[in-house]
Formats: structure tokens, C-alpha cells, sequence
């Protein structure tokens, strides 16, 4: 603004100077650089009330505003900027503790991987292992259902004796029974309407091991009659075998306490695989955040990034 006593108040020279040098140390303190040097232009309008002068003044600035409207623009984004030497002083520092965190953290992944290959290899033998016991554990409780019960075990002699002319059909008939305590039966297959066939005698001697021999005779007391059928022997399946039984049983409670251990371990080494893969995770964000860091730190910055 015109203002004639301007220069009984203020000098504009020193004024001048003193705005560069405000602007100077605030520059000096962002770029580190003790040597900043602002460019500047001030523009003095001191005409006072010469309308001549004010015409010249005012072609000069027309002259000059023009000059500066048709400078290039240069975006921000595309403006280098040049760190000073306390800011990559800085850098340097946190390049170190960033390339600390990248060795470490490779080395970390490198012991992650071989404890997760570990970790799976052994769940693959364990799963594998647990099948086998599972299998057994089934083939073992399928036999006991096939011979833990009280239904029969039979051993059966059937025979055949044609009718007589003079005297009854009869025949003798031997068996071994499966255990001590059994049950005999004879039972008749010839069809008639009634049946005729009786046990005549029987004898039972011992064989060891608790077996006996059972020999049966059979005849049938009617004349013209035809003698067909079947002697049994028969003892409860649960006692027939009953020492496998015990055997299988045993084996059973060993297969089921063995793959009890072998899912709790299982169990404790998955939620092992889970911290070892989480842990895996973190240190791979961990990683890429460090190298992320060190190359934006590393990549010249414009002065958009500053």
C-alpha cells in the first residue's frame, strides 16, 4: 500500500531482511542444511501521489507478474527433496535396527519352518498310527460281538437208517462237545406226523481240556418206519470261547489305552502346530513390515512423501 510517511516510521531494505532471515532459519531447521539460502522477490510500491510514477509502476508490475504466470509449475509429488544430515542421520539409525529386525526375523521363519515340518511329519505318523489302532480297535470288538454271547455253538452228526423187515432202524453216533457244560438233543428230520426216534443210551467221556465225547445210541421203535435225523451238541458261545474272549478283551483295553495316549498327543502337538503356524504369521507381517520400512526409507522422497 502507497503510504508516504513509510519512510519516516520504516525502512523497507531492513524489513526485507528480516523476513528472509525468518524464512532462512525455519528452513534451516526442517532441511539441516546451514547453508539455506531462500530466493526471494519483494515488490516495494513507494510512488507516493506522482501519477506518472504510478503508471510506469504499474506497467513494470504488469510486466512482471506476467513473467512469473508464465513459469512451469512443478507438482509437489515430481519435487525432490534432499534430506539434511540430521534427517539421514536418522536413517541410517533406523536402517540398522531395521535390517536387525530382517535377520532376525529370517532367521526366526527358518526355525518356524523346520519346527512346523517337524510338527507335521509327526502328525502324519501319528495319524497314520491312530488308524492302524483304530482299525485293530474295530477288528477286535467285531469278533467279541461274534462270540460274546449266550447263543449256541454246535456241533451236529447227522445219519440215516433205513426201516427193517425184522427189528427197529438204529444207529450209534459220536460227538465231541465244545466245553463242560453242554446240551444234547436229537432231532428228527424224516417227516413222519408223529415222531418215533428215541435215545436208546448215552455215554459221555472225558477228553480233556473239558471236552467230552458223547456217544449216543438211536433207534426208533416202530415197525416200517424209516429213521432220519440229526444229534446236536451244544454249549453257550460265551463259554465256548471263553479264554478268547478274555484274551480279546485284554487286547481291547490295551488298544483303547494306547489310542487314548495317541489322540491326547495328538491333540497337544496340534494346538503346538497352531502356536508354530501362528507364530509362522506374525513373523512373516513382521518381515515384510521391516522390508516395507527399509525400502521407503531407502527410495529418494519427494517432497509430497517429506
Amino acid at each position: 500500500k502507497n503510504n508516504p510517511q513509510r519512510r519516516k516510521t520504516s525502512s523497507f531494505e531492513a524489513s526485507c531482511a528480516s523476513r528472509v532471515r525468518v524464512v532462512d532459519e525455519a528452513m534451516r531447521d526442517v532441511t539441516e542444511d546451514k547453508s539455506f539460502s531462500a530466493a526471494h522477490v519483494f515488490v516495494e510500491c513507494d510512488i507516493e501521489d506522482e501519477e506518472v510514477l504510478k503508471a510506469v509502476l504499474a506497467k513494470k508490475h504488469n510486466n512482471f507478474f506476467t513473467h512469473i504466470a508464465n513459469f512451469t509449475p512443478v507438482p509437489i509429488d515430481n519435487l525432490p527433496f534432499q534430506k539434511g544430515p540430521r534427517l539421514l542421520e536418522i536413517d541410517a539409525s533406523l536402517l540398522a535396527s531395521i535390517e536387525a529386525i530382517i535377520e532376525s526375523s529370517t532367521a526366526t521363519l527358518v526355525e518356524v519352518k523346520d519346527s512346523l515340518g517337524r510338527l507335521l511329519e509327526l502328525r502324519n505318523k501319528h495319524a497314520k498310527e491312530t488308524e492302524h489302532h483304530k482299525l485293530n480297535l474295530a477288528a477286535i470288538e467285531m469278533e467279541l460281538n461274534q462270540i460274546d454271547h449266550d447263543d449256541d455253538v454246535e456241533n451236529v452228526e447227522y445219519f440215516r437208517e433205513p426201516w427193517r423187515l425184522f427189528g427197529y432202524p438204529e444207529v450209534t453216533v459220536k460227538l465231541m462237545s465244545r466245553h463242560t457244560r453242554f446240551t444234547t438233543s436229537v432231532i428228527d428230520t424224516s417227516g413222519y406226523s408223529r415222531e418215533y426216534m428215541k435215545v436208546k443210551n448215552q455215554t459221555n467221556t472225558p477228553m480233556g481240556e473239558g471236552r467230552q465225547l458223547i456217544e449216543m445210541t438211536i433207534h426208533t421203535p416202530h415197525l416200517f418206519t424209516s429213521m432220519n435225523g440229526k444229534a446236536v451238541v451244544a454249549s453257550k458261545s460265551s463259554d465256548v470261547y471263553a479264554d478268547r474272549i478274555i484274551l480279546l478283551k485284554e487286547n481291547l483295553a490295551q488298544v483303547k489305552s494306547i489310542l487314548g495316549e495317541e489322540v491326547a498327543a495328538q491333540k497337544l502337538e496340534e494346538e503346538e502346530l497352531g502356536v508354530w503356524q501362528e507364530e509362522e504369521q506374525h513373523t512373516v507381517r513382521r518381515h515384510k513390515i521391516a522390508i516395507e520400512m527399509r525400502n521407503f526409507i531407502k527410495t529418494p522422497w519427494t517432497c509430497e512423501t517429506y
